[in-house]
């Protein structure tokens, strides 16, 4: 648990091509304030929680990660069984530089919906943006082994092996679909420059 590995202030590292922020983990006493609602009951309006999903949605978007917050956990008390209103509840925490209770939000998501390649790559960012870029590469593969084509997973695994300096086949093959199907310039440009640099590095020990 990420509770157990971050007990002090960490100063992180800017990214690669300053495509992922400099973050500090808060301190933490290893508890959680995120309440685990029980599974999907009668109670509330499940249309009232959709909008108070929508209404976080946006708000997200806008970076109120506040009101985003507060939006996300009215609607989760409502309705807990949405997927991605944890998953985007965990993204807000994260911002807010809530480690702890972010991981709870993502688990969350996973006992829900297994089969979904979003919130293992949300913990997979989680780690690497707490600096742990090892332990991050389990849950990309994680993510990437649902969907080989999960776009989010292969920018988050790049950027983990890029910051291992990993030079494998395996990590070229990657790189290679992810210049197949990045629309964004400066993720291409970083694809592009971390192959050549991992083919270079493959000759050189060959």
């Amino acid at each position: 648990m990420i509770s157990k590995r971050i007990g002090r202030v960490v100063v992180l590292s800017a990214a690669t091509g300053g495509m992922l922020l400099a973050m500090a983990a808060c301190q933490t006493n290893g508890t959680s304030n995120l309440r685990r609602p029980a599974d999907m009951t009668a109670r509330g309006d499940i249309n009232r929680a959709r909008s108070l999903t929508a209404q976080a949605d946006d708000a997200y978007r806008k970076r109120q990660f506040e009101k985003a917050d507060s939006l996300y956990r009215e609607s989760l008390e409502i309705f807990p069984n949405q997927t991605g209103a944890w998953n985007n509840l965990g993204n807000v925490l994260m911002a807010q530089q809530n480690y702890v209770d972010a991981e709870t939000a993502f688990q969350r998501a996973i006992e829900l919906e297994p089969n979904r390649p979003e919130p293992y790559t949300s913990l997979g960012r989680l780690w690497l943006e707490a600096d742990y870029a090892e332990e991050s590469l389990q849950h990309f593969d994680e993510a990437l082994a649902l969907d080989p084509r999960w776009l989010p997973a292969i920018r988050g695994k790049s950027a983990a092996l890029h910051k291992l300096a990993r030079a494998t086949p395996e990590y070229v093959d990657l790189l290679r679909t992810g210049i197949l199907i990045e629309s964004d310039a400066e993720w291409r440009r970083f694809f592009d420059r971390e192959r050549s640099r991992v083919e270079q590095a493959l000759a050189y020990d060959g």
